[in-house]
């Protein structure tokens, strides 16, 4: 499994990572899923509460479908129009136009299930919604970029390595959406 980039954040006695990976084993004919794990713990404690969330590109169908465990969330399409992202660590997209494309997309329903996946906790949802949008923005940008290819699981490949060019600029873009949505307590 390939780590796309992690984050660890501090805030009011607790610690929450998140992580997005990408398998390429797990790359079938049609299918290519990348993977988030979020997780809380109390400042102190040794055991992560987790839980962990799928991003499955499906290339028949177009879309990219955000699942945990075998419960779908939601559906993205791979041609949405976001703005392109020039190079890896420019600041040549529009983060809270895209992230609100994005959360279109997925519906009010499924974005509301994301920030409530543990409703005692705001700030969690925060980062796993912005987790979300950070890493289904980079797919479908990748996927453009990559252009044609042989078959499928070339192409797969190719957008994984993408996404790891692409790493630090996730990861910044994670940070900002999670800021303020935190911020605005899910309401930005």
């Amino acid at each position: 499994m390939a780590e796309i980039f992690q984050r660890i954040i501090r805030h009011k006695g607790r610690e929450y990572r998140i992580e997005v990976d990408f398998d390429d084993a797990a790359i079938t004919q049609d299918s290519a899923p990348f993977e988030i794990r979020a997780a809380f713990r109390d400042l102190g404690q040794k055991d992560w509460n987790e839980i962990s969330l799928t991003i499955d590109l499906r290339y028949a169908e177009g879309v990219l479908v955000v699942r945990q465990g075998e419960r779908e969330i939601g559906r993205i399409p791979l041609d949405l129009a976001l703005a392109p992202a020039e190079e890896p660590t420019g600041t040549d997209i529009d983060i809270d136009a895209d992230s609100a494309l994005i959360e279109d997309a997925l519906g009010a329903k499924a974005v509301e299930e994301l920030i409530h996946l543990i409703p005692s906790d705001p700030i969690f949802g925060c980062i796993v919604k912005s987790a979300v949008s950070t890493a289904v923005g980079q797919i479908i940008r990748c996927w453009r970029q990559v252009g044609k290819a042989e078959n499928f699981k070339d192409k797969a490949y190719r957008v994984g390595a993408c996404l790891r060019d692409y790493g630090a600029r996730m990861a910044l873009t994670f940070m900002w959406r999670a800021g303020r949505c935190a911020a605005t307590l899910g309401m930005g």
